[in-house]
């Protein structure tokens, strides 16, 4: 088992226990041959792709208040993913420069850099004037850590009607603390 399956293996049994709305609004997986059929179809090869989506397929149900899996928003399902990728409101940021969301809600996203040998997640937030994908955190298993931790330690919880709250500050810590060098825990605003 490598780091980023034993992270989705803790996120889910913290969900479980901690934030059940939060695990009772996890998509099934899809099928591994459906999965590589839809990945093929959009140019997209990355085993990290596989492994999150072999795990969940997102947590957005449609016509329901489905709370966000971390404080970046909905964990997308493919479709969505895919949809937002080949978008033309994002192609030139995203698609031509091997960004894809894989987090996100009202255009702020979490990106997954498809590039060989790029490993980093990065922050993509024009409501925080972040108008080019800049590094977040140093990998994807380095993201699933940090949200399993704050679902643990409950940073991450949800109300009595499913809204999300975090505690921003011990958040930030914790990622900073992970990934100092990232560009977006060095601009003023953090």
């Amino acid at each position: 088992m490598n780091k980023i399956e034993f992270q989705l293996i803790q996120i889910e049994g913290f969900t479980y226990t901690k934030c059940n709305s939060v695990y009772n609004s996890l998509n099934k997986p899809l099928e591994e041959s459906l999965l590589h059929d839809m990945l093929k179809e959009h140019g997209l090869f990355d085993k990290r792709l596989i492994e999150l989506y072999l795990w969940k397929n997102g947590n957005q149900k449609a016509g329901s208040s489905t709370p966000y899996f971390c404080s970046w928003g909905h964990f997308f399902s493919l479709n969505h993913a895919t949809d937002i990728f080949n978008s033309k409101e994002y192609k030139s940021v995203f698609k031509e420069k091997s960004f894809f969301p894989i987090i996100g809600h009202g255009g702020d996203f979490l990106l997954l850099n498809l590039q060989r040998n790029k490993k980093a997640v990065y922050a993509f937030s024009p409501s925080l004037l972040i108008n080019t994908p800049i590094s977040f955190c140093d990998s994807l298993g380095l993201l699933l850590e940090g949200i399993g931790y704050c679902f643990e330690h409950g940073i991450y919880r949800t109300d009595s009607e499913n809204n999300f709250d975090s505690d921003s500050e011990r958040e930030d810590s914790f990622f900073r603390s992970k990934s100092p060098t990232a560009q977006y825990w060095n601009i003023s605003f953090c």
